[in-house]
């Protein structure tokens, strides 16, 4: 499944989005179109994990490499960066400064309200009926978001299963135990 679901049409709603309810009109618009069954994958990206570059990497890695092996997978990661955007210009002058210091001091916070995004963005997409499968990264329970994730599986009887460690991520764990000696 090489192919690439999201349209022109779609990146330049993604990109103009004002709301989160906006970006969730454009994610299940290319949910449509995706061949079934369509599957998400989880694993730590703000909380849990290693930083959230390396996390970030980490999630897009399996993403491709996924479609790479002919499944539809969901690529929620162009919508979480206009998510911040969109909770910056939401945020009061105070969360701001709070989450600007925050970001400084490599707390992993950000100006997302999470319970706010949950329930406008993610919620619908889970719910919506296009997600069949969730695919959950090793270190998953350690990451509050994919927690979520895995409760809304199992309350809705999506498929859960979780994916074997990657090569990338062996190599992580014996860089992090070099470190620790």
């Amino acid at each position: 499944m090489k192919k690439s679901y999201v349209t022109y049409h779609d990146l330049e709603g993604i990109a103009g989005a004002r709301s989160y309810e906006d970006l969730t009109t454009v994610a299940l618009r290319v949910l449509a179109r995706m061949p079934q069954p369509v599957a998400m994958i989880h694993g730590p990206l703000t909380t849990g994990g290693t930083s959230l570059e390396e996390n970030w990497i980490r999630i897009r890695t399996r993403i491709f490499s996924s479609r790479e092996k002919d499944h539809a997978v969901f690529n929620q990661m162009p919508f979480l960066k206009v998510a911040r955007r969109i909770a910056r210009r939401k945020a009061s002058p105070v969360q701001r400064v709070l989450s600007f210091f925050l970001f400084w001091r490599k707390k992993k916070e950000s100006a997302i309200d999470r319970h706010e995004f949950r329930e406008k963005f993610h919620l619908p997409i889970v719910r919506s009926g296009y997600i069949q499968e969730m695919y959950f990264m090793a270190g998953w329970e350690d990451s509050t978001g994919a927690r979520w994730y895995h409760d809304q599986a199992e309350k809705l009887g999506i498929k859960i299963m979780y994916l074997p460690p990657s090569v990338e991520d062996a190599q992580e764990t014996q860089h992090s135990s070099a470190r620790r000696i």
